[in-house]
């Protein structure tokens, strides 16, 4: 199962969403697979698609051609995107608290990175609503232990994915 069918499936569980974000969004395929799967849902993605120096992650990015194929994404969901080209933590001060009923960290895998989305982001998702990501996994600790700091229990799926209720 792929991570976008894996968020899919736990925001089933709970109703159908009407808002949610995307961190760390390059190409744009989640934000699409749950436009596609989610009727009436809106997307803010936020994302730099900028070359990120002192990130070996993502220093060799093509982030145009990342950006110009998330552009597309836009395109075939009209009016159902909100892009945000900003650092995904300093972007969450442009939301409302609660505002979100599903928030996907998928952005800096670098602990710090990761811990700084979750403080700024956490406050965003409604109560009962979903704070997931991608990449817990042992290949990035920093994620792990971002993540399980949350304080409330983690559950873990299908591509690394993981998820705790607000």
């Amino acid at each position: 199962m792929w991570r976008g069918e894996q968020i899919e499936f736990w925001l089933r569980e709970n109703g159908r969403p009407t808002m949610g974000a995307e961190l760390g969004v390059a190409r744009g395929r989640f934000t699409a697979h749950m436009l596609g799967a989610f009727r009436g849902l809106h997307m803010v993605a936020v994302d730099l698609w900028s070359v990120t120096t002192g990130n070996p992650q993502y220093e060799n990015w093509p982030v145009d051609e990342h950006y110009d194929a998330f552009l597309f994404v836009c395109e075939c969901f009209p009016g159902l995107v909100t892009l945000v080209r900003s650092d995904t933590a300093a972007a969450a001060t442009q939301f409302a608290d609660q505002s979100f009923d599903f928030v996907f960290v998928d952005g800096d895998h670098r602990y710090e990175g990761v811990r700084r989305d979750i403080v700024a982001w956490q406050p965003k998702v409604r109560l009962g609503g979903m704070l997931c990501g991608h990449d817990y996994t042992p290949r990035y600790p920093g994620v792990m232990q971002a993540v399980d700091e949350i304080g409330r229990r983690v559950i873990t799926g299908e591509d690394y994915c993981w998820m705790v209720r607000a």
